[in-house]
């Protein structure tokens, strides 16, 4: 099968769907349909990985109770970064397995459309932890694919957060500081399947999930899917 070894840039597009339940925000958790575009930079040679993924988007979100006669909505945005460093550790057959470090960043932005006050609502993450991922190259009719699968387990995060009463104090972050395993979670995978061309570029249909939680003041939680289409570039 075609190697996966080189350096890559990703562009692709993609359809989120996001819940989030947040004190700050309200009682009642709000969800809905978010797009973005994805980009990153890729390295891969027979024992090592190093993965940088960026996506960014945004769209509109409802609450989950009455959502056909509440007016009320939020104006999402949001943003993810991560870096991966991961050395292989096994190789079974044609199964490659890795292991190694993460950089896992969260960002969203939310605006109610129903609030005159403290209108704003923010979540910040700025995780570190470890990162696991198997990758198995095949071919059927004779073209190169790759299965793959990574899973991110960050186990230390610096927060910012909304106060207590207002978003900001005296214009700074009403609430931030570290946070550890047990005041919050973070879990992350995803799933990659590709198809590498014979000039090296691929095609990449890939599906994100991820979990957050941070139990500091304002409770809040979020779960993030998503599903796109990169074009990546071999240079």
């Amino acid at each position: 099968a075609q190697s996966l070894n080189g350096h890559y840039m990703p562009f692709g597009a993609m359809y989120a769907y996001e819940t989030v339940k947040d004190d700050a925000l309200s009682p009642i958790s709000y969800s809905g349909s978010l797009g973005g575009l994805s980009l990153g930079y890729h390295f891969q040679n027979d024992n090592w990985i190093s993965v940088l993924d960026l996506n960014g988007g945004g769209g509109f979100q409802a609450p989950d109770v009455n959502r056909e006669n509440n007016p009320s909505s939020t104006t999402t945005g949001f943003a993810r970064g991560s870096y991966q460093l991961m050395r292989r550790i096994a190789t079974y057959k044609d199964f490659r397995f890795y292991a190694g470090l993460l950089s896992h960043n969260v960002f969203d932005f939310r605006q109610h459309n129903r609030y005159s006050n403290s209108s704003d609502n923010y979540e910040a993450l700025f995780a570190f932890g470890t990162s696991v991922a198997v990758q198995k190259p095949f071919k059927v009719f004779n073209k190169n694919f790759a299965l793959s699968y990574t899973f991110g387990f960050p186990f230390g995060a610096y927060y910012m957060r909304p106060g207590y009463v207002k978003p900001y104090l005296n214009t700074e972050v009403g609430s931030k500081g570290f946070a550890f395993w047990g005041d919050f979670y973070i879990l992350n995978s995803k799933t990659e399947l590709t198809w590498i061309f014979d000039n090296g570029n691929q095609l990449r249909l890939f599906y994100n999930w991820e979990f957050t939680q941070l139990d500091v003041l304002n409770k809040a939680q979020t779960d993030l899917q998503q599903i796109g289409l990169s074009t990546i570039f071999k240079f």
